[in-house]
């Protein structure tokens, strides 16, 4: 056919049909079977597919897809820029995103979530479920958790945490910052704090609880200022004339024992002021080879410099 064309009825084929030049069609076209286009198909109007579209080669989009049913992608995607989804997604198989992902709407992962990357999230999160962290995991603002948590490897804390309910942890835990708990704490391991605890309600212990023993050494010290900081139990050996002058870094209401070991008989004591004995008399130290003398006190005041003003003490003498 040399000119145009027009066709006011139904045209069936039941053959092949080539074309040398351009299809243009101002209409509906209903395709009952397989089409097979070797080059370039322009439409440029709304194509409608009933039934399945396979498309065994590359597909390039300029404009706008509109999706008004499920999207099922079976094999991997690959997004070299935006993807917006304003309705639901279901993703069967992997999906490698290159760029930023935006979305719009709720995101729920029925699967296992994996994130080779960093995650950030400038809104809320809500987790229903479980969540198990194999790694170390940094917050750097508060955690509100009001559920369990189970953490089974290390985790930092830079900043604040408030737990409402209860917190069990496996592995390690570093607290860089204060850590607020107002229900129960239950530890079933060692607990270890290398600075200050303060406790500021009722402290109970349901089993033991010991205060290791100090050994100090005052030789060649005449007069002898122990450091409450190291410990509350000390032992030393006394080996000539000494003098126990006002300890430093005391605490009201510190308690202890300080045991003195006579060494050679020649060994003495004597005592600064703000160690108070009964009847405001100072004991004698034992002079007996390898005597042990205990000294127990009690810091009821402590002066501006925080040394020992009054120690009320008793010294029992003569333990073999």
């Amino acid at each position: 056919m040399g000119g145009a064309t027009n066709l006011l009825s139904t045209v069936t084929v039941a053959g092949a049909v080539s074309l040398a030049s351009t299809l243009s069609v101002g209409g509906a076209v209903n395709l009952l079977s397989t089409v097979t286009v070797a080059g370039a198909t322009q439409l440029g109007s709304t194509v409608t597919v009933v039934g399945i579209g396979t498309f065994k080669d590359d597909v390039s989009v300029s404009g706008n897809v509109n999706l008004g049913g499920t999207v099922t992608v079976a094999g991997a995607v690959s997004l070299a820029s935006t993807l917006s989804v304003g309705g639901a997604v279901n993703l069967l198989s992997t999906v490698t995103v290159a760029g930023a992902i935006q979305l719009g709407s709720t995101v729920t992962v029925v699967g296992i979530g994996t994130f080779k990357d960093d995650v950030s999230v400038s809104g809320n999160v809500n987790l229903g479920g479980t969540v198990t962290i194999a790694g170390a995991v940094s917050l750097a603002s508060t955690l509100s958790v009001g559920g369990a948590i189970n953490l089974l490897s290390t985790v930092t804390i830079a900043g604040a945490v408030s737990l409402a309910s209860t917190l069990s942890v496996g592995g390690a835990v570093n607290l860089l910052s204060t850590a607020t708990i107002t229900g129960n704490s239950g530890f079933l391991g060692t607990v270890r704090v290398s600075g200050n605890t303060s406790v500021a309600g009722t402290f109970a212990l349901s089993k033991s609880a010991a205060a290791s023993v100090h050994t100090t050494a005052i030789n060649g010290i005449a007069s002898v200022s122990l450091n409450f900081t190291t410990g509350q139990n000390f032992l030393t050996t006394v080996t000539a004339a000494h003098t126990m002058a006002r300890p430093t870094n005391c605490r009201v209401g510190q308690t202890g024992s300080i045991f003195f070991t006579q060494s050679g008989g020649s060994g003495t004591l004597s005592w600064n002021a703000c160690w108070k004995f009964p009847a405001g008399t100072d004991p004698t130290f034992s002079t007996s080879n390898g005597a042990v003398d205990r000294l127990d006190y009690i810091i009821a005041s402590i002066s501006s410099d925080n040394t020992g003003e009054n120690i009320q003490a008793i010294l029992s003498q003569e333990y073999g």
